[in-house]
């Protein structure tokens, strides 16, 4: 339940944002995409799946690079208080506004250049460049001298939060998606630039035309009178911090529809992902056993048995990610004992995929038995086979190296006298040279660490007389 619950705050969140995004109509294809997958894995769609398995990583790509900006504002939502505080208890005073409209309109009808940005939820610091802090509290005299044409920074933007000019003579990034034949000046760029960056609103007076205008989520539109402008600032403050105009009961039950949507879409990928998906079976498969991590000062039997029978539960879906060729049961030897030993077997030995469990192991209990050892030197003999032509008188054949080392077993230290090469063909012989041949390791022992497998036989003839 703490699961899914986790998952439904996360769609919830994600709605949320998708309500506000610019690029809502991008995410919407790619949860689209989601839900192809799903159905293709559901159906187990072979080729579908396919398909997608090969194009995931291009497709996480994409999805950063489209969504950089978001991402990272996300991020910057995360370390910022403001953006976690939704609500107010009550209204502030909106004075200021009035203030804010009546120096605009008067901006515009003498034809003064301006440019005022309101800051949402986003932080703005990395976005704005120079300026002049001020921290002053909005009035008509204060923009009206702040916008004179004998400023010094008149043309730059002011910062307006809550009611006060918290600097004045920024410079805003320029938007990178306007067409060089559109009729926009600096400050409509600039404008619109922050506003494709943050959820800031921009006010712009056109020193050209007279016009006001508000730039929000990458758009311009223009502001025909002065209460239409006082209407969009106001609505626009009352949604980054919204107003107590109704109790909490009713507002949670406004929201509640996005919520039981988060919750049954967290289900749903719940089931997709690790939920029941059918009536579980089992299926019993004959499976090897394999001794690892055995110290170097041991030698082990080949196990008692060598493999057992293993038998697994899970759903008919669940068998088809299973590979029975890659079962192994896996014993870890680290512990061993010299002589005989039983090792009990369980699903530590076992490694399954997710959804697959171990119901039994028979027998469920093998028999390992350890040797001490002892390395040794032992010299390497030439084999050969066939007949020396008879241009030949005779023929030497010598190893490098002439003996190498054998790990054997203490008990077994007289059995062994030397190691022998694989067989070289006398009758192939055509005069001196180097050949390379393979050692034949005896049984129940092995070559030390470092030493060849393979050796050089040096071969020296004596022609015939």
């Amino acid at each position: 339940a703490l699961d899914v619950l986790l998952v439904a705050a996360f769609v919830y969140a994600l709605l949320s944002w998708l309500r506000q995004s610019r690029s809502r109509f991008v995410m919407l294809g790619v949860v689209a995409l989601v839900a192809v997958y799903a159905v293709a894995r559901w159906l187990d769609l072979a080729l579908t799946l396919v398909l997608f398995q090969a194009g995931i990583t291009v497709a996480l790509l994409a999805l950063v690079i489209i969504f950089q900006e978001e991402i990272r504002r996300a991020f910057e939502r995360l370390g910022n208080p403001q953006a976690l505080r939704t609500t107010r208890a009550d209204k502030p005073s909106t004075l200021w506004v009035d203030d804010v409209v009546t120096s605009a309109m008067r901006l515009a009808r003498s034809k003064t250049g301006a440019l005022v940005v309101f800051p949402g939820c986003d932080p703005l610091d990395r976005h704005l460049q120079g300026g002049t802090e001020l921290d002053g509290k909005v009035s008509l005299p204060l923009l009206m001298s702040i916008f004179d044409t004998s400023s010094p920074g008149h043309d730059g933007a002011v910062i307006v939060d809550a009611g006060w000019v918290r600097r004045f003579g920024v410079h805003l990034p320029l938007s990178t998606r306007i067409a060089g034949d559109e009729p926009f000046g600096t400050r409509h760029t600039a404008a619109l630039g922050l506003s494709e960056r943050c959820d800031a609103l921009v006010l712009v007076v056109s020193e050209e035309r007279g016009e006001v205008s508000l730039a929000k989520d990458g758009r311009l539109e223009k502001v025909a009178a002065a209460s239409e402008l006082r209407t969009r600032l106001s609505s626009f403050l009352d949604h980054i911090t919204p107003v107590h105009t109704s109790s909490a009961a009713l507002r949670w039950v406004r929201r509640l529809p996005a919520r039981v949507l988060s919750v049954v879409v967290a289900a749903v990928i719940w089931v997709l992902a690790v939920g029941p998906q059918g009536e579980s079976v089992g299926r019993t498969h004959r499976v090897p056993v394999v001794l690892l991590h055995a110290p170097a000062s041991f030698m082990l039997d080949q196990p008692r048995p060598s493999d057992v029978l293993v038998t697994l539960a899970a759903t008919e879906r669940g068998f088809r990610r299973l590979d029975p060729a890659s079962l192994t049961v896996t014993v870890n030897a680290a512990d061993i004992r010299p002589g005989s030993q039983q090792v009990r077997l369980g699903q530590q030995d076992l490694e399954l995929p997710r959804g697959i469990t171990l119901h039994r192991i028979a027998p469920d209990t093998i028999t390992i038995v350890a040797h001490e050892t002892i390395t040794k030197p032992f010299p390497v003999r030439v084999l050969t086979e066939g007949k020396l032509p008879a241009t030949w008188k005779q023929v030497h054949l010598r190893s490098e190296p002439e003996q190498v080392k054998l790990v054997v077993r203490k008990s077994d230290v007289g059995t062994f006298v030397r190691v022998e090469t694989e067989p070289v063909d006398l009758g192939a012989v055509k005069g001196a040279s180097v050949l390379t041949r393979e050692l034949s390791i005896p049984p129940g022992t092995r070559l030390d660490d470092g030493e060849p497998a393979a050796v050089r036989v040096v071969i020296e003839v004596t022609p015939a007389q």
